[in-house]
């Protein structure tokens, strides 16, 4: 555990020699406090990590970065920034969308 919380966080403690705040593994007494107390986590359950905009079972949009309670997904953008996607688009918008090309077609 205390190898998964190191991996998670970035973990400091100040060196009175050096004077300043170095990067440590996480404590061992964290990680046994962690997991001393099961049945107590309050942890949201995650499905999975996504890197771009995508949409929800129900037809929705997920494109805000963070975790996303109805799906369980992490959304991180790596810091690639995405076009704002309408909230509710038309007919028109969609038929607009359909024009744009989408890449090299093959030949027929």
């Amino acid at each position: 555990m205390a190898e998964a919380f190191t991996r998670a966080a970035n973990w400091k403690r100040f060196d009175k020699r050096e004077g300043e705040w170095l990067s440590t593994d996480c404590p061992h007494r964290i990680a046994e406090t962690f997991l001393a107390r099961e049945g107590q986590w309050r942890l949201p359950v995650l499905t999975g990590i996504i890197n771009c905009p995508t949409l929800r079972a129900d037809g929705s949009i997920l494109d805000l970065p963070g975790y996303d309670a109805q799906t369980g997904l992490l959304f991180d953008s790596q810091d690639v920034r995405f076009p704002a996607l309408p909230r509710d688009p038309d007919r028109d918008m969609a038929l607009r969308a359909l024009s744009v090309p989408r890449g090299p077609r093959r030949a027929r």
